[in-house]
């Protein structure tokens, strides 16, 4: 019994003997083929060596696609919280430092020209000064990182300047 032949061309020998040991003349020669099954042909193996690659494929992309989905998001984050911050710095910090330099400004007014406050205020306003410009140019620059990203369209918004002396 042959039942694990391989496709493949094949050619069976034949020769036979009587009961009393008389061999016939010449052998036979019987030639067959095992066709190969479905499975075993090259169309069939370069299919499931292309399903393989588009299966691949596939998984790489959906990969990809998560993580650029996990890095848009932490992108919008750190957007946000830039947004957050430069809200409270001109919300808060800024237009607080602008408002009492403006009242220190007022009060230096009212200041006889001969007091000797009169320098030391001068000096606090221009502090105040440099200061609020150096939160100007903070805020300026994480507004031009937003808008250098291209996803955050808002209005800019204008701080008071005081007067400089």
């Amino acid at each position: 019994m042959y039942s694990r032949l391989s496709p493949g061309i094949y050619r069976f020998h034949i020769i036979a003997s009587s009961r009393e040991g008389l061999w016939n003349g010449p052998e036979t020669t019987v030639p067959f083929v095992i066709e190969p099954a479905f499975w075993q042909t090259r169309w069939f193996q370069v299919l499931c060596a292309a399903f393989c690659a588009l299966v691949i494929a596939a998984l790489y992309r959906l990969r990809m696609f998560h993580l650029t989905r996990q890095l848009n998001l932490r992108f919008q984050e750190r957007l946000a919280e830039r947004t957050r911050i430069a809200q409270e710095l001109h919300d808060t910090l800024l237009q607080g430092f602008v408002s009492a330099s403006m009242q220190l400004d007022v009060a230096e007014d009212q200041l006889p020209d001969d007091s000797p406050a009169k320098p030391l205020v001068k000096r606090v306003l221009q502090l105040m000064g440099r200061v609020t410009e150096e939160g100007r140019n903070a805020l300026r620059g994480l507004r031009a990182a937003d808008n250098a990203a291209g996803t955050c369209h808002r209005r800019k918004h204008r701080l008071p300047r005081h007067r400089q002396q």
